[in-house]
């Protein structure tokens, strides 16, 4: 998957969780937050979690970001973290990790990982996108920002 498709996934999921919350409906459970599984809560920040799974997903696909079990599966994390593709390992450090912090309300809102995605993979995007083909679209955006280029380039691929 190129990060041009793996960005327009997550940047999707992060648009349709702000949709569900808007309308105030919640996800079923997968890989539950400490909130859902000791105090049957459940709540915007658990879609955090939630959605921060399902990102890591597609990231680094057939993993888990937390080690069950006992020292196999530590062995397991291990390799999973030096397997992590490294052109995103700073949408794990910066943002993913911040959304399953155990104190729920210490989990940033679905804006804030929307923002702080597309800041951290507008360069990502943009290298990709200057590698394709130069048709006319290419001449239509020259004059934009790179991070309008971006959002540009990411609607063109939909």
């Amino acid at each position: 998957m190129t990060t041009v498709e793996t960005a327009k996934y997550v940047i999707e999921i992060l648009e349709g969780m702000e949709l569900i919350h808007s309308y105030g409906n919640e996800l079923s459970e997968y890989n539950a937050p400490p909130e859902v599984v000791t105090r049957s809560e459940y709540n915007c920040e658990s879609d955090v979690w939630y959605t921060a799974l399902v990102i890591w997903e597609i990231l680094q696909p057939g993993s888990s970001p937390f080690a069950f079990g006992n020292t196999t599966s530590t062995t397991t994390q291990k390799t999973v973290f030096e397997n992590w593709p490294r052109k995103y390992e700073e949408i794990r450090n910066d943002i993913l990790f911040d959304c399953w912090t155990i104190d729920c309300a210490l989990r940033p809102k679905m804006s804030k990982i929307r923002s702080s995605f597309l800041e951290t993979c507008g360069s990502m995007i943009q290298s990709e996108v200057s590698h394709c083909e130069m048709g006319t679209d290419y001449e239509k955006m020259e004059d934009l920002n790179p991070y309008e280029r971006t959002l540009n380039a990411l609607a063109g691929s939909v």
